[in-house]
This record gives structure tokens, sequence and C-alpha cells, in this order.
């Protein structure tokens, strides 16, 4: 009558095995002590589920077949679904064109942002599909040409109006096998990686519950608006992390969204890039923040 709970260390081969094994089982295993410690506090604060709910009509997308592997949106794709959800998204426009990225970049005003998109890449910047600080037509035409040779592999090539944040955040939803759906909250560009400040909660949860998470995080002194920062607006950002549970639990074929970062700007969140899987074999999860082109055969 008791639940049951791993914590697991040891070499990654041997550890993914466990873990596998455990998730078919329906017993969770964590590599991470902190993670399984905030993962436990989340359901111990829980309540019975509530019906999941049932978002706006969206575009219909295909279920993978069981054990066809995970299925990973590129980024235009992934906020185009959270801006149908109602969550707040950078401007951004797909173009095929130099000419049509000159419109777009004359309409919004300088500087704009160059992105391509390639299918199951997470991690743009590294790969120098990322062009920042476009200040006028020429720097927009030479990174264009840049951008589309990069790499031979079919993509997408996207101008985004680029932003100036206060600071950055990370938000995301995730299914777990063994623990069902939870949202995440914390620190995020760089800070995700080098110095994670996150919290957990399960989904779907209500404004309360989504302001409590803020408080949760060591970086809450942030939003209080220091050093001439603005105040952030926590009403807004209950908001964006009620939506990113709800939006999840209503497709059930996603199983991991990874909003990072999510800017904030004069106290507003807004997503300026994300990530969604969706169709991964029963048993298998992503971690979030972390490549998903490569999944593991665990939840952490």
């Amino acid at each position: 009558g008791k639940a049951l709970a791993f914590w697991v260390i040891g070499l990654h081969q041997n550890v993914s095995a466990f873990q596998l094994e455990a998730h078919r089982a329906g017993i969770m295993a964590f590599t991470e002590l902190g993670r399984a410690a905030e993962c436990l506090a989340a359901a111990a604060r829980s309540r019975p589920p509530r019906p999941r709910p049932t978002g706006p009509a969206l575009s219909p997308r295909t279920i993978p077949a069981p054990g066809t592997g995970p299925v990973v949106w590129d980024e235009y794709d992934a906020k185009r679904l959270l801006a149908d959800f109602g969550l707040p998204v950078v401007d951004e426009a797909a173009i095929d064109s130099v000419e049509e990225a000159l419109a777009v970049a004359r309409d919004w005003g300088w500087p704009v942002v160059v992105k391509r998109l390639l299918p199951g890449e997470a991690h743009k910047s590294e790969k120098g599909l990322v062009v920042m600080d476009l200040f006028d037509e020429a720097s927009l035409r030479r990174a264009f040409d840049r951008i589309r040779t990069r790499t031979g592999a079919p993509g997408r090539i996207v101008v985004q109006r680029q932003v100036r944040p206060d600071y950055e955040l990370i938000a995301g939803y995730i299914d777990a096998p063994g623990f069902g759906p939870a949202v995440m909250l914390g620190r995020g560009g760089i800070h995700a990686e080098v110095e994670p400040d996150v919290a957990f909660d399960l989904a779907p949860l209500g404004r309360d519950r989504a302001l409590a998470l803020m408080g949760r995080l060591r970086a809450g002194k942030l939003f209080d608006g220091p050093r001439g920062v603005a105040p952030l607006d926590r009403e807004a950002l209950a908001d964006l992390v009620c939506r990113l549970g709800e939006l999840g639990l209503s497709r059930p074929d996603i199983v991991q969204i990874d909003v990072n970062p999510v800017a904030v700007v004069k106290g507003r969140p807004i997503a300026l890039d994300a990530t969604i899987v969706t169709g991964v074999p029963s048993g298998v999860g992503v971690g979030l923040s972390e490549p998903v082109g490569a999944p593991r055969p665990a939840v952490e």
C-alpha cells in the first residue's frame, strides 16, 4: 500500500536499463536526488486528478505508432501550437527568400534574428544556425546567405523579432511514466544547464499553485525587480504555466514541451524558443532541457 520510488546511481548503461524496467513496472526511478525530492514533494501536494481539459481546435497531428520513436517538432511549429493555446510567443515568420525576410524586417523594425530550423535539432546556436543583431538590410542579406548554405539538410528559415530580455526563465511540461503529467518552472538560458534552479508541480494546476511554484525558486528575488528591472507580472507568468499544463493534457500524443528561454521583458513573459516531443513509446521519455534528438530510456 505504499508508493515506491528509486534513486539510482552508477554506470549510464546500467542505470538506463534499470530505469526502463522500473518505468515498465510503473515505478519512478531518478538519477538525480534533487529531482526525485521535487517530484515526490509535488505528489505529496497533489489532489485527486481532475478530468483532462479540452483545448481549442488545433492543427491535427498524427500520433506515431508505438515503437516508432519520438517526433521532435521544429521550433516554428512548436510555437505556433503554443500561440494557438494562448501562450505569448515572439513574432516570427517562416520565409523562402531574402526579399521576404527584408519585407518582414521593414514591417517590424530592426533588429531581427535569422534562424535555420533542422528536423530534430534542439541546439541551433552551437551549430551556427542562429544569427542575431541584424540592424540593416546588408547584414540581413549576408546572414541569410550564410545560414542558407550552412548545412545541406532540409529545413525552414525563420526571421524573428529580436527581443532583449531583462532575464530568462524556462518552463516545461512532461508526461513522465509512473509519475504522470507535470509542469516545471526555473531559471532559463545558460542557467538551465550550468546552475539548475527549477521547481515542479503536477498538472493541471490553478493560479494559486502556479504562484506558489514561483516562490520555490532561489531566483525569486529577480521577480521583485532589483536594480531598475521591472517587477515580474506574476499573474501573466502564472497564466503561462497553467496554459502549458492544460495544453499538454489536452493532447495525449504530447509527452514533453520545453520552452527555453521564456524571456521576461519589462515584466512580461514571452516564449522565444520551444521544443515539443510527441509519440514517444510507452516507458520512454526525454529529460527536460536536454537534447531531444537522441532520447534516453528514462525521465529524470
